[in-house]
């Protein structure tokens, strides 16, 4: 019988001690010899530059040219000609400087520049494209300078308009760095899925007196 018990007791240890534990990986059994650590996804660190983006501002050009209209339809509803040169000259200032001066505002100072330029030349070949036409569809003395007058009248501030939308379409846009959206942001790492690893543990016992034998201990572990 005592040759026998070391047998018995190891065959009733091995199929009665299994135990099921779930344990992270840092308190995983001390004893277990079977192991497994799932890996951490590293960190995405990437350092993203801002991007080069385009912002249009013609909406200031077109409301310095709306001020223009509107002190033009001044001059000329007032009925004194002082008051009436007077809201003139300021509308034709309005119309030639005001658009450059938004382009100088945002520090663009070629931008300035052409509009300058449009808004000077574009009105006057319009006025002589007009007069010139107007002039030429009846010779005939009084009347063909009168239509050359309006066809000048005609064609001058269909150059202002032509010159205003090109200023607010063309040269109105100024380059800015736009900082990365949130979807550019580098992402967090993302939880490590849970992993069932086996245990298998085996003890010496015995000694003192006592028959030689072993524990076992099997088991399932858990990373995450």
């Amino acid at each position: 019988m005592r040759m026998l018990a070391p047998s018995l007791r190891w065959i009733a240890l091995a199929g009665a001690v299994a135990s099921v534990t779930v344990t992270s990986s840092a308190h995983a059994d001390p004893g277990a010899e079977v192991t497994a650590a799932s890996a951490t996804p590293a960190e995405d660190t990437t350092v993203r530059a801002p991007r080069a983006t385009s912002r249009w501002y013609g909406w200031q050009t077109l409301a310095t040219d709306g001020a223009a209209i509107a002190l033009a339809g001044l001059s000329m509803a007032s009925d004194g000609s002082t008051s009436s040169a007077i809201f003139g000259a300021s509308a034709l200032g309005t119309y030639v400087l005001g658009g450059p001066t938004v382009h100088a505002a945002h520090g663009r100072w070629g931008a300035a520049a052409g509009s300058l330029a449009l808004r000077v030349v574009t009105p006057v070949a319009g006025a002589l494209v007009g007069g010139l036409v107007g002039s030429t569809s009846n010779t005939n003395g009084w009347d063909g300078l009168a239509n050359g007058a309006l066809g000048m009248a005609l064609g001058f501030f269909l150059g202002t308009g032509v010159a205003s939308a090109l200023d607010s379409a063309a040269l109105s846009h100024e380059k800015t760095d736009e900082p990365p959206k949130d979807e550019d942001a580098p992402r967090a790492a993302r939880p490590a899925p849970v992993r069932l690893v086996p245990l298998v543990s085996l003890t010496p016992e015995g000694g003192n007196g006592q028959a030689p034998g072993a524990r076992g201990l099997v088991g399932v572990g858990a990373t995450f």
